[in-house]
């Protein structure tokens, strides 16, 4: 969503990142806003942006419709409200959490099991970390909402599943960060994180990262400020996924 910015999406190394039958929406209007280096490989049925792109060393694009100097991609979520921040609870431990205002950021260190509940939980402020082999749970219908510079890193050998729910304010959405947030602020996938999303991770004001060999599965609807892929990290994006996503916001990108 970097409205000007050169390599806004950033694909290097060897990944391959996909969007099956779903597109790629760039709004920079760089020559360069999409940069693929290294071995990295873009598969899309469309790319669409008001600048243009740049393929370097053994990078590969394949698109069937590629659309330059094109208008710019709108928001599919720029009508969702933010919540207010609500009564600040912690999280120092254990295996299940429930919905409801976590101040500070939520760490969930090697070797721990979480559950989460169903429904909507506010990281206000501080990073919600993933770490070592830690697993997280949020097949049951879950949206994280990130405010006040709130940021999310999933590291190492960690594995998490979110399922974003199918109806509700927040239906297709699993990931949201507060659109107000500086664009300064970084969410990075790494390691060998092994993140399974259905449904859309959305970080209009925030750079969003996978790096090392981290995989997503093929529902991750993502949407970000600027958008980083790096080592040999996975991404795909299928319109038939659960959660409600490709449902209610159907024109949404499968990366923008």
């Amino acid at each position: 969503m970097d409205p000007t910015d050169a390599a806004t999406l950033y694909i290097k190394g060897t990944p391959a990142v996909s969007t099956n039958n779903c597109f790629v929406g760039n709004n920079s209007t760089s020559s360069s806003g999409t940069d693929l280096q290294g071995a990295a490989n873009l598969t899309t049925s469309l790319l669409t942006t008001p600048g243009n792109y740049a393929i370097k060393g053994a990078a590969t694009l394949n698109a069937t419709t590629i659309l330059t100097g094109a208008a710019p991609t709108p928001d599919p979520f720029a009508s969702l409200p933010t919540p207010g921040a609500g009564i600040c609870q912690t999280y120092s431990g254990g295996s299940t959490l429930t919905p409801g205002t976590y101040c500070g950021g939520i760490t969930v260190n090697n070797g721990t099991n979480l559950m989460l509940s169903a429904g909507t939980y506010v990281v206000n402020g501080g990073d919600f970390k993933l770490n070592g082999n830690a697993t997280i749970d949020g097949s049951a219908g879950v949206t994280l909402i990130f405010i006040n510079g709130a940021t999310f890193h999933f590291n190492g050998g960690g594995a998490m599943t979110l399922n974003a729910p199918a109806g509700g304010t927040y239906k297709g959405v699993a990931i949201y960060v507060d659109r107000a947030d500086a664009n300064a602020n970084a969410d990075v996938i790494n390691g060998t994180a092994n993140i399974t999303i259905n449904g859309a991770l959305y970080a209009p004001s925030q750079s969003v990262t996978y790096s090392g060999t981290s995989v997503s599965t093929p529902c991750t609807q993502l949407i970000a400020y600027t958008i980083t892929f790096a080592g040999t990290s996975n991404f795909g994006y299928s319109a038939s996924c659960p959660g409600g996503v490709g449902t209610l916001y159907s024109s949404a990108s499968g990366i923008f």
